[in-house]
């Protein structure tokens, strides 16, 4: 073997690094533009850690992969129900979330695109509170990435196709609803606002809400005032906290919006207001409110997500919060005690709390928070 020179042999090494280097950079650079760089984002990697040990706790939903590697399908539960069948249903939204929303897991081991597709088509019956926070998954990767996510679609169950038209899912997906093959079910008749969003509370945009209740329910609901006035005041509350500024989401970006639909149940008499943000969730907030936590305390019986928001709701009304009485949900706790055959869900967190017309109260906590929170109002509008 030919022996070489100090000279050449710093010479080679020379040359060596600077490849390296031209190497490294021309991988970051094609990183970059298929935005599967690993290093975006550190400052949340405490919040990514959080989310997927939370999804790792929850039933897995089925993911199908063709053989190509080149497709996945997500299936969401038959029975899409953030009441009945919560831990499936937040498991695919979760899963939803972590694949429509995060890039390094659309290369597949040839290092070729992957095509994710939720197959929507396979729900059988669903509750229109969990297809409002499924519209808002889907509104907020739109909004965020600027594209819409993709839907793999067959023959529909007519109740689920006429919900997702009525909501405007549809419009989100870009799905000609028209197009669509149906299935008869024999589900309640009812019927729904189209979904309306926000970041500010908006007086025009909870008129609009009223607006369009009146038209699919034939009932003037300006003749209901202080459900108007409590709707207003809940939309207030999202605005001024579900969102702080500290807070750390992910997937990232996170839109600051609130999302609010209703349904008209034209054989009970009953309208059911739906109203949710995907901020950090009423108990944290109220911990980030010092006065209030502290005013709060003596009313709260043990130390759960559903203990404290029942200790929320048990302040609001009371007179010792003659500052803020009668606002937002304590206002709406109140009408619902106040009218037969109503009640108010409030999922946030890992709490459930449930307020019947009747006085029970139920509270319930989960062994997974929830994405957000989610305020359910029903009120007999012929009470």
């Amino acid at each position: 073997m030919k022996k070489i020179s100090p000279k050449q042999k710093y010479f080679l090494i020379k040359k060596s690094k600077a490849g390296l280097v031209k190497s490294k950079s021309h991988y970051t650079r094609l990183a970059r533009r298929s935005n599967v760089s690993k290093k975006k984002e550190p400052h949340n990697e405490p919040a990514r850690k959080k989310f997927l040990q939370h999804l790792r706790a929850l039933p897995s939903i089925n993911i199908d992969n063709d053989t190509s590697e080149r497709f996945v399908f997500l299936d969401p539960p038959k029975d899409f129900s953030l009441i009945h069948n919560y831990e499936r249903t937040l498991s695919f939204l979760m899963e939803l979330r972590r694949h429509f929303s995060t890039n390094p897991e659309y290369l597949n081991s040839s290092r070729e695109i992957k095509a994710y597709f939720a197959s929507f088509h396979k729900i059988e019956k669903i509750e229109p509170a969990a297809g409002l926070v499924l519209a808002a998954e889907m509104h907020r990767f739109k909004q965020a990435y600027g594209k819409k996510p993709i839907s793999f679609d067959h023959i529909w169950k007519t109740n689920v196709k006429d919900f997702f038209h009525e909501i405007g899912l549809f419009d989100l997906l870009e799905i000609d609803a028209r197009s669509l093959k149906e299935e008869s079910s024999e589900a309640e008749p009812k019927k729904t606002v189209q979904i309306i969003n926000g970041s500010l509370a908006e007086g025009s945009k909870a008129d609009l809400l009223r607006e369009r209740l009146q038209t699919i329910s034939g009932k003037h609901i300006s003749d209901h005032a202080t459900m108007y006035a409590a709707i207003t005041e809940a939309m207030t509350n999202v605005c001024n906290h579900a969102y702080p500024s500290r807070a750390k989401f992910w997937p990232t970006p996170q839109p600051e919006l609130w999302w609010i639909t209703a349904v008209w149940r034209p054989l009970q008499g009953k309208a059911t207001i739906l109203l949710y943000d995907q901020g950090v969730g009423f108990p944290q907030t109220l911990k980030r409110r010092p006065g209030y936590w502290n005013a709060i305390k003596a009313f709260i019986t043990e130390r759960t997500d559903a203990a404290i928001i029942a200790a929320a709701m048990e302040y609001g009304r009371s007179g010792t919060n003659k500052a803020n009485r009668g606002k937002g949900l304590p206002q709406m706790l109140a009408l619902t005690q106040s009218t037969p055959d109503s009640y108010l869900r409030i999922l946030s967190g890992k709490g459930l709390f449930v307020a019947q017309s009747n006085g029970k109260i139920t509270k319930v906590n989960n062994r997974v928070p929830f994405l957000g929170t989610l305020v359910e109002w029903e009120i007999n509008l012929n009470g």
